[in-house]
């Protein structure tokens, strides 16, 4: 189920091990973003202001499950 999430669950469903530590693994997840020039463009297309936001719309955590996959 897609639903909204903050970066840090979201983060957390791709990076579990992490969940002691959900700054590193929102990092980890925005790197992964990050190498993705497409998926990039895409989510910067939805809300210019992505990388400072702490929450990820529906839109976004479809496009992020879309290019990276289901965690």
């Amino acid at each position: 189920m897609i639903k909204t999430y903050t970066k840090s669950s979201l983060a957390l469903e791709y990076f579990p091990e992490y969940v002691h530590r959900p700054r590193t693994a929102v990092q980890h997840l925005m790197r992964w973003i990050n190498m993705n020039p497409e998926l990039c463009t895409r989510l910067y297309a939805t809300d210019p202001g992505f990388r400072c936001r702490r929450t990820l719309t529906f839109r976004q955590v479809l496009l992020i499950k879309e290019y990276l996959g289901e965690p």
